[in-house]
């Protein structure tokens, strides 16, 4: 919509009279004709020598109605809001990835950072106001442009809460210098990513088979057989199992501890293939691989934030599950090898090893209360973005008696659920992590003395 030669509304004067800025609270009812300057003055010695606060006591000598001081401290909270400080001054993060959803009459903007793995959903409106407010540094300015591109009148306040929402999900950043000092924060050391390459070259020549691989055809009729087979041979040889790996243990050396993270690498490989797999074949960019410490645990990662600008929820929680589609097959194929082949007893100990490591992906993964493949579904399931942190900011605004975002009752009891299990749950984690580098370490010096 082009407005821009029709002229502002009459009410727009009242609004580009906005000036944001700290303002004392006499200095607000005296400018809006509430208080006489003398009035406050008087107000100003009882509260010099009393106490109090100074509305309470304006209230009290009936120089100003409750209602009145309530409408001047509502005013000075939003001219002295945050965000006045970053108008024109803050960017869009150069990470964000964006896609239009929805049906006809019914469409929105997904918007969102892979790399923050935060994405919200936002009107034509609101797209467009957090786009103006990059290049305007006075209210009047975004006024008068929001109405030549929308043709709406937008109230500070309006500014205020879109603010809040596109810099809580990490859309609108600081300037480059502040950003890159801002980046680096303490929880970014739990999970570090080093880029690799772009996987989609090789995503496009191996097109076909992936295709192929994710048809209900197939998922019936190999990977659902091959599953069953395999889970139905390690139950029945669950003693043997349990005797393998008595071996490794007994017979545990250097070569014993590569053989199981080279396991590892290839487990989280084949497991972050499937990720990328699902979200080329259902449509979705996959934009990097690389290398990721999570918790100082050295693993792949694949970039496929894209997943949520596809338009359909079963696609989005396809693409969280396809990791685990692809390395339940590896593990059931290791099971097949372990009970089939003949093998000496270091290469059956490498089959056993794939296989618990399934096993215990498939446990850790879908566990909900980790930002892991588990949580993104059940994020999806509920329709819920953000969950995560929206329930951890709910819940600190709890601990600390402050006000959280207007939520009803059920979303204020889940949010404080999650948040609650998703603590602990991160906690125990990093509990888990530290005992699990002590025991490596421990056994690295102790392999290395033999």
């Amino acid at each position: 919509m082009d407005t821009s030669d029709r002229p502002l509304p009459a009410i727009a004067e009242a609004l580009s009279t906005f000036q944001p800025g700290r303002y004392r609270l006499g200095e607000i009812l005296v400018a809006q004709g509430l208080c006489p300057e003398e009035a406050i003055a008087v107000a100003l010695s009882e509260q010099a020598s009393r106490g109090g606060r100074l509305g309470e006591i304006l209230v009290r000598q009936r120089v100003c109605t409750r209602d009145q001081v309530s409408e001047a401290l509502a005013y000075q909270a939003l001219a002295g809001a945050e965000c006045w400080r970053h108008m024109g001054r803050s960017v869009w993060h150069p990470g964000r990835i964006e896609g239009r959803q929805g049906s006809a009459g019914h469409e929105f903007w997904v918007i969102g950072v892979p790399e923050v793995g935060r994405y919200l959903r936002a009107s034509d409106l609101d797209r467009a106001i957090a786009d103006l407010f990059t290049h305007h540094d006075a209210f009047p300015d975004l006024l008068r442009a929001v109405w030549a591109r929308c043709g709406v009148l937008v109230t500070p306040n309006q500014v205020v809460q879109l603010f809040h929402r596109f810099s809580t999900a990490g859309l609108l950043v600081a300037p480059a210098s502040e950003a890159q000092r801002s980046r680096f924060h303490w929880r970014r050391l739990l999970q570090t990513r080093i880029p690799l390459a772009d996987p989609t070259p090789g995503l496009e020549r191996l097109g076909p088979i992936l295709r192929a691989s994710v048809t209900l055809p197939f998922l019936l009729g190999a990977w659902g057989p091959l599953v069953l087979v395999a889970t139905g041979l390690a139950w029945q040889g669950r003693a043997e199992i349990g005797t393998d790996v008595r071996w490794l243990t007994a017979h545990a050396s250097l070569g014993v501890l590569g053989l199981y993270y080279a396991s590892v690498a290839l487990s989280v490989a084949v497991h972050e293939f499937g990720h990328a797999a699902l979200c080329h074949v259902l449509g979705g960019p996959v934009r990097q691989v690389g290398v990721m410490l999570y918790l100082g645990f050295p693993m792949g990662y694949c970039d496929v934030g894209g997943a949520y600008l596809l338009p359909r929820k079963r696609d989005r929680i396809a693409v969280s599950l396809g990791g685990l589609y692809y390395q339940v097959a590896l593990g059931a194929i290791a099971a097949l090898v372990w009970a089939w082949a003949p093998l000496p007893p270091l290469a059956r100990g490498g089959m056993v090893m794939l296989m618990l490591l399934t096993a215990a992906s498939v446990v850790f993964n879908l566990n909900p209360f980790a930002r892991l493949d588990g949580y993104y579904v059940f994020a999806d399931l509920i329709g819920i973005p953000n969950l995560r942190s929206r329930s951890f900011a709910f819940l600190r605004a709890w601990v600390r008696g402050e006000r959280s975002e207007s939520l009803s009752r059920a979303q204020a009891w889940l949010f404080l659920a999650y948040g609650t299990l998703g603590l602990v749950t991160s906690w125990a984690l990093v509990v888990l992590a530290i005992r699990s580098w002590s025991t490596f370490f421990h056994r690295l010096v102790a392999y290395g003395l033999k």
